[in-house]
């Protein structure tokens, strides 16, 4: 298709329409660049910035739902949401209060590059982090994945293609196996890659998008959900200098922080780490701070 003809098909399309040929345009852009090995040039860079917040709903959300703010200051309650019935999976945002420790995590992995840099970072200042890659693209490079096991990194499930879980309606009886389904695929993704079973603790659901009905599913499986105290804000665009004054000025005890394996985000990480150390911080994975 040509892409002269992209928005004159989009304007005569519905909302729905429109909307998912938006991602579907999003998606072309952002992997042609990455093809092309231009991924962390601008172009790459805000395509996958757009598309992150469309995916992960922080561009809309339907009622009901909620959604981890991604304002650098925001504190999301360590208490999880009232349960409705049955067993949900337990809510965490921040930990232990006590102790000087910061979890710093990261997400997705579309940036091999990016991906690479923040292990060297972790290699070169001795500390292991927890890392929420997107299932699909843990065989894009299955290496750095391995190596990440190998030096101790902790691994949370993100689910396998990224699909914001409350977007599966609550009503419908097949929207259960759709979740574990996004679950247990990313699951079986890893233990593939990693030749022997792996099993993660935690999960992050893309954008933090969260309902009873997710987390009753979720709690299935055994698994805690990992939401963030500090956003980076390299999703809404945030370059590194900022990223480092929004994660070393939210920074408080116990503290999760969102990042993403992303250009901006590896850019930002030494002179994060550098200064929430001199301020006496520890730095570690969430099991770890909790």
């Amino acid at each position: 298709m040509a892409l002269a003809g992209l928005p004159a098909m989009i304007v005569g399309m519905k909302l729905g329409e429109r909307l998912e040929s938006r991602r579907a345009f999003l998606r072309w852009l952002a992997g042609g660049a990455l093809l092309a090995g231009v991924g962390g040039t601008a172009i790459g860079t805000a395509a996958w910035q757009i598309l992150t917040r469309l995916d992960s709903g922080h561009g809309s959300a339907a009622p009901g739902v909620s959604f981890a703010s991604p304002s650098p200051t925001a504190q999301p309650s360590p208490t999880p949401p009232p349960a409705t019935a049955g067993a949900l999976a337990p809510v965490i945002s921040q930990g232990d209060t006590s102790k000087a420790r910061i979890a710093l995590t990261f997400d997705d992995g579309f940036y091999p590059e990016a991906i690479e840099s923040v292990l060297d970072v972790c290699a070169r200042e001795g500390m292991q982090l927890t890392f929420f890659p997107k299932g699909a693209l843990l065989e894009r490079r299955p290496d750095l994945w391995r190596r990440a096991v190998d030096e101790g990194h902790e691994i949370g499930n993100h689910t396998f293609d990224h699909t914001p879980l409350t977007y599966f309606p609550p009503d419908d009886p097949a929207t259960e196996g759709k979740i574990l389904d996004q679950i247990d695929r990313w699951q079986a993704a890893l233990d593939a890659l990693l030749g022997s079973p792996h099993p993660a603790r935690y999960l992050r659901p893309p954008g933090g998008m969260l309902s009873d009905v997710v987390r009753a599913v979720v709690a299935k499986r055994g698994l805690q959900i990992v939401l963030w105290t500090v956003d980076s804000g390299s999703v809404g665009g945030a370059e590194a200098d900022q990223i480092v004054a929004n994660v070393t000025g939210g920074a408080t005890n116990g503290a999760i922080v969102l990042m993403h394996f992303i250009p901006s985000d590896a850019a930002a990480l030494p002179a994060i780490v550098s200064r929430l150390k001199a301020d006496g911080f520890t730095l570690t994975t969430v099991s770890g701070v909790l």
